[in-house]
């Protein structure tokens, strides 16, 4: 019996051990851009006897999202891993204090700048995108007095958000960015992977075939390129102007390059 007890415990601080080791997170920046938006904020203080007063705040901030049926757990792990990425942004804020006078109904507008960074994120085999939101500035554009009617009583602020998108650099024109994620698809023996026509696709590929290396690859398939492929993983589509970020993204995309002749090579292309 007690021969059994021993195992039972050597199994739960095996099955413990496991559970408590570090997960693999992989966070991967693939663009960054300075966004420019507008903020109207009014304050109705028509029936203050003093100031009314309003400070608009920006903290850092950051997104994650992955597909369908990946726990909020993956989540908490990766915002802990962008904090460490980002940290000497980490306590970053911007603020603006706003007044209005007794007897007024103010309208002010900010104009607010931050930095957006955004890339491709992987927990143990998981997938996702994230976005971080670093504040820069923020200045009062204008203010003015609506004036105070008979049903104007509300003192709280009302904001109104106007976002002005902007890219730190002109070329190329189109909002490229990060691309549009498609579906995560997981590999299937025997069953193709038909990925969307059109445009530029950079693809983490593996795939579970017999007798193939299972290695993830970065692969970058062009407007013209064949889109069947025995395998699966994440994708990321562009318009076809968009070689230039493409390109630069698939650079930056840490995992061992592959191309359509080795897959070929290996039966995996159909």
């Amino acid at each position: 019996m007690s021969k059994h007890i021993l195992c039972g415990i050597a199994l739960v601080l095996l099955l413990l051990s496991g559970c408590a080791s570090n997960p693999d997170v992989q966070v991967v920046e693939l663009s960054k851009n300075t966004v420019v938006y507008d903020e109207i904020v009014r304050i109705n203080n028509c029936g203050g006897k003093g100031d009314s007063e309003q400070t608009k705040l920006r903290d850092f901030a950051t997104t994650v999202e992955f597909g369908a049926g990946v726990s909020a757990g993956y989540q908490s792990i990766v915002q802990g891993s962008l904090s460490a990425k980002y940290s000497e942004y980490r306590n970053t804020s911007v603020s603006q204090r706003l007044v209005a006078p007794p007897g007024t109904n103010m309208e002010f507008v900010l104009r607010w700048s931050d930095d957006v960074r955004a890339g491709n994120v992987q927990v143990n085999g998981k997938s996702g995108t994230y976005e971080v939101r670093i504040p820069v500035s923020v200045e009062q554009v204008s203010s003015r007095d609506l004036g105070c009617g008979t049903m104007q009583q509300n003192t709280q602020p009302t904001p109104i958000y106007q976002p002005i998108p902007t890219q730190r650099t002109a070329v190329p024109p189109l909002n490229c960015g990060m691309g549009t994620p498609l579906p995560h698809r997981a590999p299937v023996v025997g069953q193709p992977w038909i990925l969307p026509s059109g445009g530029w696709i950079i693809v983490n590929f593996w795939s579970n075939e017999p007798g193939v290396d299972q290695t993830e690859h970065k692969l970058l398939l062009g407007p013209n390129d064949p889109r069947t492929l025995l395998g699966g993983g994440s994708a990321w589509q562009w318009p076809i102007e968009c070689e230039s970020v493409v390109r630069e993204n698939y650079r930056n995309n840490p995992l061992p390059p592959i191309t359509l002749e080795d897959l070929r090579a290996q039966g995996l292309v159909r």
